[in-house]
This record gives C-alpha cells, structure tokens and sequence, in this order.
C-alpha cells in the first residue's frame, strides 16, 4: 500500500515550468551537499557517494538554465497530478519529488504542444514564430529525460 495519494492541481503553464526547475534545482543542491559532506568525510569511495555527485552533475548540466516561456503560452491553465504523503507533517521522498517536477514539465510540455499543433493548423492566434514553442518542447523534453533518468542514494548506498 503506498504512502501517496494523488492529488490534481491547476497551474499556469509558465508557474509549472517555474515550480518544476525549481524543485530540480533544490534536489540538485541537496545532491551536491550530500556528495561534498562525504567527500569531507573521505568517503569518496562509497556507492552512496557515485550516486549523489552523478545525479548532482546530471542536474546541474540543466537546471539552472530554466527556459524562457512565451507570455501568450505562460498564461495557459493545466492540471499538475503530483503525489503528496498521506501521512500528515511528512514530506515527500526525493524520487517522489522529482516525480513531481517532471509532472509539471510533462504536462507543460504537453499544453505546448497543443499550442504548436494549433498553430500549424492556422488555429490559433499566436504573436511569436512557430519555432519559439517548437524549441521550448525540445528543451523541456530534453531536461524531463535527463531528469527521469536520475536516481538517489538511500541511506547505505
């Protein structure tokens, strides 16, 4: 039985891609402590420590390079469907975390590419040139790979 319940919130597209780098900027800097306190320590030999400076590096090689959201597409409204402790005064686990953020990317992604698909079609009334949506989705959905694939050390390794 797990611990999480799902729970759907509303965001503007521009407050997900925001909220999302954020939490992966955070997970990036607790790696990074993790890693810097071990290697502090001596214990640069330990799988606990490969595991917190890989997914450190891995972070850090994007986060801090959060895109640029048109206006006309940051305003857009999604529904986030993230995880949160059932067990009150009990945060998330890291994995879950990053789940999250990856939620908020995806589903941003997703909206984008609606927008696109509109206005390739003549749909949609758009100010800026197809290729600033186009290059967004190819960004986020580059960093939501790179972030997927991340994985935290548990308390032995």
């Amino acid at each position: 039985m797990s611990s999480y319940k799902p729970v759907t919130t509303e965001y503007s597209v521009a407050d997900a891609i925001a909220n999302g780098y954020s939490e992966l900027q955070s997970l990036r800097d607790e790696m990074q402590e993790t890693a810097d306190n071990m290697s502090g320590a001596n214990m640069e030999h330990m799988p606990k420590y490969e595991t917190a400076s890989t997914t450190a590096d891995t972070l850090g090689n994007f986060c801090d390079d959060e895109p640029e959201v048109p206006e006309e597409a940051g305003n857009g409204r999604i529904q986030v469907t993230e995880m949160v402790n059932k067990r009150k005064g009990r945060g998330p686990s890291r994995q879950v975390r990053l789940d999250n953020a990856v939620a908020m990317l995806e589903a941003a992604k997703a909206h984008l590419e609606t927008l696109q698909e509109a206005a390739e079609e003549g749909e949609g009334e758009k100010e800026t040139g197809d290729d600033d949506y186009q290059e967004l989705i190819d960004k986020l959905d580059e960093d939501i790979g790179e972030a997927s694939g991340c994985e935290f050390p548990g308390m032995y390794g």
